[in-house]
């Protein structure tokens, strides 16, 4: 889902050893939904041109793939360690958000995984989410 899409693009991050290079990225996420492990769910692609101010906060080239329906995040813990990112965070609104994983960055290319409990109010769904991002070249 892209639930988990807005809490790392919301993050403002610390300076980390590897800066991402600017240009345009593609930004991959598949979902798999832990109770329903075989139910169809459509994987996530964008893409997004990501500016040199951006590239040195890793967590802004998830800018564009995110849901609006989950706001107000906190982040109940957030790491660098080099280049790996390690958070949990909780977010509000529509949907209540808790996704906790790690995100490890080159300058080219980022990969990870993240767990995400979601609650749309009547349901609640926990979700497995590999998320992988690659720089195409420059922006046109």
């Amino acid at each position: 889902m892209r639930y988990t899409l807005l809490l790392l693009a919301a993050v403002s991050s610390p300076c980390i050893a590897v800066d991402m290079q600017p240009g345009l990225w593609e930004v991959n996420v598949d979902n798999r939904s832990v109770v329903f492990p075989d139910l169809p769910l459509e994987p996530v692609k964008v893409q997004r041109c990501v500016s040199a101010e951006d590239a040195r906060d890793p967590t802004k080239v998830l800018g564009d793939a995110v849901n609006q329906d989950a706001s107000n995040c906190v982040y109940t813990e957030k790491t660098f360690s080099g280049n790996m990112f390690h958070f949990k965070a909780r977010c509000t609104g529509t949907v209540a958000l808790d996704v906790g994983g790690e995100i490890t960055y080159t300058a080219t290319s980022f990969s990870g995984a993240l767990m995400s409990d979601v609650d749309m109010g009547d349901q609640k769904m926990q979700f497995q989410n590999n998320v992988t991002g690659r720089r195409l070249g420059g922006c046109s």
